[in-house]
């Protein structure tokens, strides 16, 4: 083996040893979340992360999961959210509400 390549190789695997564990995993999913409700909606925020994530909620006057509008984590979180007051549903209440994530 020459100089050069000897060099070139420890090089190399110098420059793998550097990369720390949490460099070396994927894109992790949205975190730093937070949802809450009140009133008749239901709101939910991430802050962090990567892909995307919305609110569901429950209402006393459906059977159905509800669900907001997509939105990828932001410093300045955009919050998406669920109405259970509507004018067709004026004593609507959130009976239950988290967030939904998805990777990507």
């Amino acid at each position: 083996m020459t100089a050069l390549a000897a060099l070139a190789l420890a090089f190399s695997v110098a420059g793998v040893a550097l990369v720390s564990p949490a460099e070396a995993r994927e894109p992790s999913p949205p975190y730093d979340c937070h949802t809450d409700h009140e009133n008749g909606t239901a709101w939910a925020w991430c802050h962090k992360g990567y892909g995307t994530y919305r609110a569901w909620a429950r209402c006393n006057w459906s059977a159905s999961t509800l669900y907001g509008t997509w939105y990828a984590p932001r410093a300045t979180a955009y919050m998406s959210t669920v109405k259970c007051r509507t004018s067709t549903h004026p004593n609507g209440v959130v009976m239950a509400n988290g967030i939904q994530k998805r990777d990507g």
